[in-house]
């Protein structure tokens, strides 16, 4: 998936990006969803019914509530921004994620205020922000969970309908928190840490032909280069140019002079991988190509 990419870039994502984003955003946001419902539903088995709050005004207050809260946020946003609207300003999606998760966040920690421990979960959307790779998009971030936690400070817990007493259930309750608190972060770690990867990996590659770039290159030359310094163990490296290409843009246009490329770059992957079958697999596979290579 290819994320955003430079800080305080506002730049349009192309139609696969804007997809590919879309589909890792609200595919994380539905695993999260199900997941709370669960605990939640674990939490109102242990429930013991008092006077102050009956079972069933218990699961609408816990259950339906913040479940519904989370559920209308989720179809609405991806109604809207993948329907409708269909924005692909780089800005505007992470807004709309981060509005999203914001959501998700307050809607369960501004309903449970009995349990002193969830306001952490606040923290968890702030775990995102690697992914927007822009500043700016990380102060609002910060701005909006210290507003959800004042929030739920000074109004939500003064006015919370119903404060259980400490039960021989509570300790019970605490710990479906916790556990449910280590699973969202690691659903949502996962997910950071993928993008990440499968994003720096994209980068060590042509656009064009998905050979290894210049950057990536020079990294394996110097990489073998040591090794030989260490082992001995020889290496090669091959240099190839495809002659008169200029000749092929000016003749048969750019178009076609990219699938030149493209099917260069093929025989170049498909050598390597024949040769790596014997030898360790070198570097030899980059192609440097521009339109104007004489």
């Amino acid at each position: 998936m290819s994320l955003l990419k430079n800080a305080g870039d506002n730049q349009t994502l192309n139609e696969k990006q804007w997809e590919d984003w879309n589909t890792a955003i609200f595919s994380l946001f539905w695993k999260i969803w199900i997941l709370t419902l669960f605990v939640e539903l674990l939490l109102f088995i242990f429930y013991q019914p008092t006077p102050a709050c009956s079972k069933s005004y218990y699961f609408y207050l816990f259950i339906v509530k913040p479940s519904g809260i989370e559920l209308f946020a989720l179809v609405s946003f991806q109604i809207l921004f993948t329907r409708i609207f269909k924005f692909r300003r780089r800005r505007i999606v992470s807004v709309y994620t981060i509005l999203l998760i914001s959501i998700f966040a307050g809607a369960t920690v501004c309903v449970h205020t009995s349990v002193a421990m969830l306001p952490a979960m606040l923290l968890l959307p702030m775990m995102l922000t690697p992914l927007y790779k822009d500043i700016l998009m990380t102060a609002l971030q910060a701005v909006l969970v210290i507003l959800l936690y004042i929030a739920d400070y000074f109004y939500f817990i003064p006015n919370s309908p119903y404060m259980p007493p400490q039960t021989s259930f509570s300790p019970v309750v605490e710990a479906c928190i916790f556990i449910a608190g280590t699973i969202v972060t690691c659903v949502i770690l996962e997910k950071v840490n993928r993008e990440l990867v499968i994003n720096e990996e994209r980068s060590r590659h042509d656009s064009l032909t998905h050979l290894y770039n210049h950057e990536s290159f020079y990294e394996e030359l110097e990489y073998y280069q040591k090794k030989f310094e260490k082992d001995h163990r020889p290496f090669s490296v091959i240099i190839a140019d495809i002659d008169n290409f200029k000749k092929v843009n000016d003749t048969y246009g750019h178009a076609f002079g990219d699938e030149v490329i493209n099917k260069v770059g093929e025989l170049f992957m498909e050598n390597g991988k024949k040769s790596a079958q014997i030898s360790p697999p070198l570097c030899s596979r980059h192609l440097s190509a521009r339109r104007n290579l004489h």
